[in-house]
């Protein structure tokens, strides 16, 4: 009896064996990692860190398939009877239509280095971070967040700074026509409806003419070419952080039409001292497919405000035992070993008021960054994208971006400081409260020192136009034209008189008045005009074995 039991259990192990293989990319022979296989519905494996895969089959006829992101899927029916290896290799895909303009590389087939950074790793590992801290994992690249506030990131690629790499959002530029920096702070909710980011290191297979000499970074967004799909994100942090968020994406309907929301909101006390932070973000986008078109229209922005630092100081002002080993003189250090979070820009003040009667009346006293940006850069885009066939595929674009805000410094007789180290913002604010200069008004308070603001108002304007045609299945041509037009306006203005009733500012004798309160212009008054024009012609040839491509770009700036 026990030989009988014995018998019956072993039967079936007997008859099993294992289908195991390797999953391969078809052009390179690198190993697939985390590729599906299914023998029957909703049944299968994952392969493993090398590509490779084991399961455990009886005999018969089966369906193998197998699939991974950014490559055509595969199907084979086979007739399993003991153990059998079967090694699967994937093709990639083309680029679709809707991403003719995003600039974007196709892996294993465009021969310039580059990295994708898919929506999956932005979900889990950005959290209160700006975009670029992301990519400090990618080869060649190095950011970090400055020190300076809430959005202050910088990002280098090869050595080359921002103003040598070319960031776009959906293929459209968003680095500052006049000077070339991004400024993160404007775009920090935009990680909700990010569908991938990529990174090309130096001069790659550009679709927009572009000087971008360090290499160029692409956010793209999700669309109708997404599966619908929505997120609600909480995040809590040290020092009073908080960020809510949400992103949601309909997918293409039956209809043809398309709807991708997002919002956000943050606040912070700032690991620096008093660099708080505070900031909303909006983002719309609707599309429509007619026919072979695909229309759409978008708009975002992050209207915020964060404190910032200088972004350097002598190293004996947070470590003096630092300072010295690195021989440092710190005799005549005013303030020493205040720590990495010590801001010299802030102090206390108390906005003290008098009544009818002459009595004093206290307010709560508060701290006070003397530093502090704010800014609006809503972008708006109307594109088509236009599949005249399978070979030729043309997208034009018409955007605009209208920025208005500034940075906030004091202005007039020198500071001084408590025994802290911070801004004695209390003995301005008494002064301001009660001087009277009679040689402008004889009963208005005349403030000595006050905060300014240094304003960078932009309008920009823009065309883009591409055309992509498949010559062959190994040669690609393309082309495009970039057209810009952008008016800064930079100017100071009385941002807070502390205490007095205006200001006398005599920088520019041209002025009607010396006299300023709070919002008149001050300082300078300056119009920044560029213009620019530019064309690219591309050829792109790929094979199973050999790839090249050859890029022409030109491009004319006028500034005024």
């Amino acid at each position: 009896m026990k030989k009988i039991l014995l018998i019956i259990i072993i039967l079936p192990f007997l008859a099993k064996g294992q289908l195991t293989g390797v999953i391969s990319d078809m052009n390179t022979g690198e190993p697939l990692i985390g590729a599906t296989i299914l023998y029957s519905k909703g049944k299968g494996t994952a392969s493993n860190l090398d590509g490779q895969f084991s399961i455990n089959l009886p005999k018969g006829e089966y369906e193998i398939s197998a699939s991974y992101v950014g490559y055509q899927p595969f199907k084979t029916k086979i007739q399993y009877s003991s153990s059998m290896v079967l090694n699967i290799e994937l093709k990639t895909v083309a680029l679709s239509e809707v991403e003719v303009v995003s600039d974007i590389a196709i892996d294993r087939k465009t021969p310039i280095a580059f990295s994708t950074i898919p929506a999956k790793k932005i979900e889990e590992e950005l959290a209160g971070q700006d975009m670029p801290m992301l990519l400090n994992s990618t080869p060649g690249v190095y950011a970090t967040q400055q020190g300076g506030g809430d959005g202050d990131a910088r990002i280098n690629i090869r050595g080359f700074s921002q103003r040598n790499i070319a960031v776009m959002i959906d293929g459209i530029p968003v680095n500052d026509m006049e000077n070339g920096w991004v400024y993160w702070s404007n775009w920090f909710g935009l990680s909700s409806v990010t569908s991938n980011t990529q990174v090309q290191r130096g001069l790659g297979a550009s679709k927009i003419a572009i000087p971008s000499v360090g290499g160029t970074m692409n956010i793209i967004t999700k669309g109708i070419g997404n599966k619908m799909g929505g997120m609600v994100k909480q995040s809590i942090g040290p020092n009073g952080y908080l960020n809510t968020s949400f992103g949601f994406n309909t997918g293409k309907s039956k209809s043809g039409w398309g709807l991708t929301l997002a919002g956000s909101y943050k606040r912070g006390d700032g690991w620096v001292d008093q660099n708080f932070t505070k900031g909303y973000f909006y983002y719309a986008k609707v599309q429509k497919s007619i026919g072979k078109h695909i229309i759409s229209f978008s708009a975002m922005g992050a209207p915020q405000e964060h404190g910032q630092r200088s972004y350097k100081s002598s190293i004996a002002t947070f470590d003096s035992d630092l300072a010295v080993s690195l021989g440092a003189d710190t005799t005549a250090q005013p303030f020493m070993d205040k720590g990495r979070r010590y801001n010299k820009h802030w102090g206390y003040l108390n906005r003290w008021s008098l009544n009818s009667n002459g009595d004093t009346i206290h307010c709560e006293r508060e701290p006070l960054n003397t530093r502090k940006n704010y800014y609006h850069k809503p972008q708006f885009s109307l594109r088509d994208f236009w599949s005249v066939n399978d070979k030729l595929h043309i997208s034009n674009i018409i955007y605009a971006s209208i920025g208005h805000g500034g940075g906030t410094r004091l202005d007039g007789q020198s500071s001084s400081f408590d025994e802290d180290g911070q801004l004695n913002l209390q003995p301005i604010y008494d002064q301001n409260k009660n001087d009277i200069d009679a040689l402008y008004s004889s009963d208005l308070k005349k403030s000595t020192t006050i905060l300014k603001s240094s304003i960078n108002n932009h309008y920009w304007y823009g065309v883009l136009s591409t055309i992509n045609y498949s010559l062959s299945d190994e040669i690609t041509l393309s082309g495009g034209l970039d057209a810009r037009k952008y008016t800064g306006q930079h100017y100071q203005e009385v941002y807070d008189l502390l205490g007095g009733d205006y200001f006398i500012d005599e920088a520019n004798k041209t002025q009607t008045s010396a006299m300023k309160k709070v919002g008149d212009k001050m300082g300078y008054h300056n119009d920044g005009l560029v213009k620019w024009y530019g064309s690219f012609g591309q050829v792109e040839y790929s094979d199973d074995k050999f790839s090249f491509f050859l890029n022409i770009s030109g491009a004319t700036s006028q500034y005024k």
